[in-house]
């Protein structure tokens, strides 16, 4: 019984390392530029001349504009954009129709417990990292 386990273990162990590799690389939707929690704008395969963030989100990470962590049903907690690591919030999700996707390198999602880390409990609702690119000639 022993040497039947240790003959096809290996086998197995081979086929298991298959399939999460295949898994792994098709859970990155097949698009460039989209990661689970990140948009990089810059990798995108179409161009986004003329569109805002929020476009972009809209395009292709819909549920991250959603509110989530209601504190109570009459007043719902709405998600926080932070501009560049700024330690203060620009404002909520609407404040990404002003930033052109020209001008935005990557776009990261953080769950509220994330955000709560990094930025403190007024996040409950989770928040929205916005990174642009730097200016020409720096």
């Amino acid at each position: 019984m022993l040497r039947a386990c240790r003959s096809t273990a290996a086998p197995l162990a081979l086929l298991l390392c298959l399939v999460s590799a295949c898994a792994s690389s098709s859970t990155s939707s097949g698009l460039s530029g989209l990661a689970p929690d990140r948009i990089m704008v810059t990798e995108l395969s179409v161009p986004v001349d003329g569109v805002s963030a929020y476009e972009v989100v809209q395009q292709y990470k819909s549920h991250w504009l959603r509110k989530r962590g209601t504190m109570s049903i009459n007043h719902p907690v709405p998600i926080k954009v932070y501009l560049d690591g700024m330690a203060s919030p620009l404002g909520t999700v609407s404040s990404l129709r002003g930033i052109p996707a020209t001008d935005v390198a990557t776009i990261t999602h953080l769950s509220a417990q994330e955000a709560q880390i990094r930025f403190g409990l007024g996040n409950v609702a989770g928040a929205i990292l916005v990174d642009t690119k730097p200016a020409e000639g720096q």
